[in-house]
C-alpha cells in the first residue's frame, strides 16, 4: 500500500483480474481487493479521474508497482453513459473506453 503524501489517498495493488468498469467497483472489496491492499482493513473504492490526474501529478504513480497498465476509473463519461474514464500508466493519460471491456483495476482509501 502506496500513500500520496499530498492528498493523503491510499494506494493498493493492481487486482490479479481484469473486469469490466460496471463490475470494478464491486472488486475492491472483495478478498481479492484486500489482498491488493496487503489485507489492510480499510474501506477502499474504485479511484475517480481526478485520482489519477492528481497522483499522476504528485508523482505516485511513477512508484506504484504493475503501473504499465490500462485502469478503469469511477468516472463515467458525460457524453456517452456507455462509456467511462480510465487511466493509462505507461502515458500517464486519461483516456474514455467502452464500459463493457475488461481491464486493470487499482483500489483507494481515503
Amino acid at each position: 500500500v502506496w500513500q500520496d503524501s499530498h492528498s493523503g489517498v491510499l494506494w493498493g495493488d493492481r487486482l490479479d483480474n481484469n473486469y469490466s468498469q460496471y463490475d470494478a467497483a464491486a472488486q475492491c472489496n472483495t478478498d481479492e481487493g484486500k489482498r491488493a491492499f496487503a489485507g489492510i482493513s480499510q474501506k477502499t473504492s474504485l479511484p475517480s479521474k481526478e485520482d489519477f490526474q492528481k497522483a499522476n501529478d504528485d508523482g505516485i504513480v511513477s512508484v506504484l508497482p504493475n503501473g504499465g497498465h490500462w485502469y478503469w476509473s469511477s468516472s463515467v463519461y458525460s457524453d456517452n453513459r456507455y462509456y467511462a474514464w480510465g487511466f493509462y500508466g505507461y502515458g500517464g493519460d486519461v483516456y474514455d473506453d467502452f464500459r463493457h471491456y475488461n481491464e486493470s483495476v487499482r483500489c483507494v482509501s481515503r
